[in-house]
């Protein structure tokens, strides 16, 4: 009797903390849970452009990071990021591959939810001439 209340006891517990647990990221669903809080933030990835893109643009409300080759938590350079009136001003704070920024003042502009494209900053050292960078969103787009 005692054993059956102590199983009983535990679904219960384990019925009660299912019931509590906020939807969070998994493999199949990496963005779940993720709210934006201003239009530009998500997830976006380089479209066009030649050589190697930036397969990852991370914009949220801590700041922002860029990744050419995503693998786990790494991050090529990350930072904290201004925009006002669609000028953009990036702060590289660390990294693995940090930038080599002559200027690192330049614009945003968002093509409704779907694209977002950077202007006047070269945000890869090894495209030198290379100062324009259009993205596709590859998160939710539900604020």
């Amino acid at each position: 009797m005692l054993r059956k209340s102590y199983l009983l006891l535990m679904l219960a517990s384990a019925l009660t903390l299912a019931g509590c647990a906020q939807p969070g990221p998994t493999a199949d669903n990496p963005y779940a849970g993720y709210k934006h809080t201003q239009p530009e933030h998500g997830y976006w990835r380089e479209v066009g452009g030649s050589g190697r893109q930036i397969q990852e643009l991370h914009l949220h409300k801590g700041g922002f990071s860029v990744t050419f080759k995503p693998w786990g938590t790494y991050k090529d350079y990350f930072g904290n990021y201004s925009l006002k009136d669609g000028a953009l001003v990036l702060r590289v704070e660390g990294g693995n591959e940090m930038p080599k920024f002559k200027r690192p003042i330049g614009t945003l502009q968002l093509q409704g939810d779907k694209y977002l494209t950077i202007s006047n900053i070269r945000l890869d050292y090894k495209r030198p001439d290379q100062a324009r960078f259009k993205f596709v969103r590859v998160s939710p787009s539900g604020r």
